[in-house]
């Protein structure tokens, strides 16, 4: 059975939202028209999207958001709905606000498009986030909005079914630096093993003796680890193919060590290209990192997460468009852990600038160990509480649940003491379906 849903005018905006919504999130098959007369005549559920109701159906009323075109400021009309505020208030609907201009103006990350202040590496900060400020980043609003829009359906339609959704987890590592002290340019082990021995850090500089010697483990060698965690769940790893540079902290692609370790994680896992920090500075960079981990992998790679978290609207997803990424993961916030997009569900990017949906599909994660650690200052049992009530609102909507990890952040050792334990806990907490 098919939902039709009259509109007056169906714009892109408006054919994208109901969609993800109805198509995406739901399951639904869904028609929109803006023919009354075909509207009217129809035995089809109804629902409609206008100033005004047309005859019996379930109506929506309409911002007028989703008929602009082009980024510009815009009055948001908060009214409070739950236990936060919404934008886009409207009145005489079945809801109080226009929850399809809503839920744009979330899934675009259209305030990214305009001014607004940034932080010390050039990136939109969570705290200036609508949703932060609104106090709902912790909830997949939209896809709650989805659900509510399906009862309201089956109240007024009760013949109209929705196919049941699976949760799924998908765990995702970045590996901006393979190894500590191993395969490190003598330069830079030097200076290391100079600076541990002047600050009197006796133990490291033992240790990074010993690894360079053969007689220890590199403490971030923690692959074979992460291989025994993952058994039920397959990650994806990016790798940072980017030259050394005062933010790309990685090892020369060319080292043979280095990429037999590459070629034995592809074989169990999906890997994707890390995007180094300076490609955001020389574009044409993206291309040779990507050119390079094919060149080890052997095979196309449609995957990607931008270093350091950082990206800008619509530059960055454009260029990755260009360069053959149709995956993206890099959607999340690196000072609060939440959903940044408003969902949990892939979906594919709307371009403001060009004012059409791409084949360029984003997984927002939902967070990353080092914005619990270091952001938002957690000891090891305050985060696995918080990354278990994010996964709890994750499996309510029968979600995609994804985590961003590190591999020097397993070495259960100096900062990270502890922190293996949460990720083991959350792994296996995840990956259950219940």
């Amino acid at each position: 059975m098919r939902l039709l849903i009259y509109t007056p005018l169906l714009t892109n905006r408006i054919q994208y939202i109901c969609k993800f919504i109805f198509s995406d999130v739901l399951g639904a098959e869904i028609e929109i028209t803006s023919n009354k007369q075909e509207f009217l005549s129809s035995a089809n559920p109804k629902a409609s999207y206008a100033n005004e109701p047309i005859v019996d159906e379930l109506f929506f009323k309409r911002d007028g958001f989703l008929s602009q075109e082009g980024a510009q400021p815009v009055d948001l009309h908060l009214v409070e709905y739950k236990t936060y505020s919404v934008p886009f208030a409207v009145e005489g609907s079945v809801l109080p606000f226009d929850v399809f201009a809503a839920a744009f103006y979330l899934l675009t990350r259209y305030e990214e498009y305009l001014p607004h202040s940034k932080d010390q590496h050039g990136r939109f900060r969570a705290e200036e986030s609508f949703a932060f400020k609104a106090g709902f980043l912790r909830l997949p609003v939209i896809d709650q909005w989805a659900y509510e829009i399906a009862a309201l359906i089956r109240q007024r339609y009760s013949e109209f079914t929705f196919p049941a959704r699976q949760y799924s987890y998908i765990p995702t590592i970045d590996i901006d630096r393979a190894y500590a002290w191993r395969y490190s340019s003598l330069p830079a082990t030097a200076a290391r093993l100079l600076k541990a021995t002047l600050s009197l850090r006796k133990e490291k500089a033992r240790s990074i003796i010993r690894v360079l010697i053969g007689k220890e483990k590199d403490p971030f060698d923690t692959y074979d680890l992460m291989r025994k965690i993952h058994q039920n769940a397959r990650p994806v790893f990016f790798f940072l193919m980017g030259d050394c540079s005062r933010y790309d902290n990685s090892i020369s692609c060319e080292l043979p060590e280095f990429r037999r370790l590459i070629k034995d994680i592809s074989s169990y896992a999906d890997v994707g290209v890390h995007p180094s920090y300076k490609s955001n500075i020389e574009p044409e960079r993206t291309a040779l990192e990507k050119r390079r981990l094919e060149e080890i992998v052997d095979h196309k790679v449609v995957k990607s997460r931008q270093h350091f978290l950082k990206m800008k609207m619509s530059e960055t997803y454009q260029r990755l468009l260009q360069e053959g990424i149709e995956e993206d993961y890099s959607m999340g916030f690196a000072s609060q852990a939440g959903f940044r997009a408003g969902t949990c569900m892939p979906f594919h990017w709307y371009d403001l600038s060009q004012e059409k949906e791409t084949s360029l599909t984003v997984y927002p994660f939902v967070a990353m160990e080092v914005t619990l650690s270091k952001y938002m200052r957690l000891n090891p049992e305050q985060a696995l509480n918080t990354l278990k009530n994010l996964c709890d609102e994750v499996k309510k909507v029968n979600g995609t649940f994804i985590t961003l990890w590190h591999n020097e952040s397993l070495t259960d050792t100096g900062y990270w003491k502890g922190w293996l334990n949460v990720y083991q806990q959350i792994v296996q907490y995840a990956s259950d379906k219940k």
